[in-house]
């Protein structure tokens, strides 16, 4: 008894959460990773046989080139880590920026490379769809909220000169 009177708070805020926790580990949690279980199978109404990588490769045409493409994302996020860590710690800034930027132009050479092959191999509606839903889902943001500080200026000048 005494356990539980050292510990109320706690157990009583871990119940309060555990509602929480289910659901979204029902509704959010799982069917990520059930979904990521049935690509690896034929699936219909029941489960099929194991398919392994055969529909990752129907969709992306190539599995080593959706390796290659991420490869290049990595040196993409490499090479931004390494200017904006090292930037002031070098005396030679110039030989970093270079460095940096040679290792930019080779992460974009190989994502393009890659992504062209996937392209040529793969599912083109699946893929296109790709590029469609990150143009949608990132790069309409910054539209509005530029055209939206664009709009606000204006405003702010207008009232000022009014």
């Amino acid at each position: 008894m005494n356990f539980f009177h050292k510990y109320s708070n706690q157990i009583t805020g871990y119940l309060f959460i555990t509602p929480a926790v289910l659901l979204i580990s029902l509704f959010g949690i799982f069917p990520v990773f059930f979904g990521f279980y049935m690509s690896f199978h034929k699936w219909k109404v029941f489960k099929g046989r194991f398919l392994g990588f055969e529909n990752y490769n129907r969709i992306l045409g190539d599995i080593s080139s959706f390796w290659i493409f991420v490869l290049g994302l990595l040196c993409l996020i490499f090479s931004y880590w390494l200017w904006s860590e090292f930037k002031d710690k070098f005396k030679n800034k110039i030989l970093l920026l270079i460095v940096s930027i040679l290792i930019l132009l080779f992460a974009l050479i190989i994502i393009n490379l890659s992504w062209s092959k996937m392209i040529l191999l793969g599912d083109d509606d699946f893929l296109k769809s790709i590029i469609y839903t990150f143009y949608y889902s990132f790069f309409t943001i910054f539209y509005f909220t530029s055209h939206f500080l664009i709009i606000n200026c204006k405003t702010k000048i207008n009232f000022i000169t009014c």
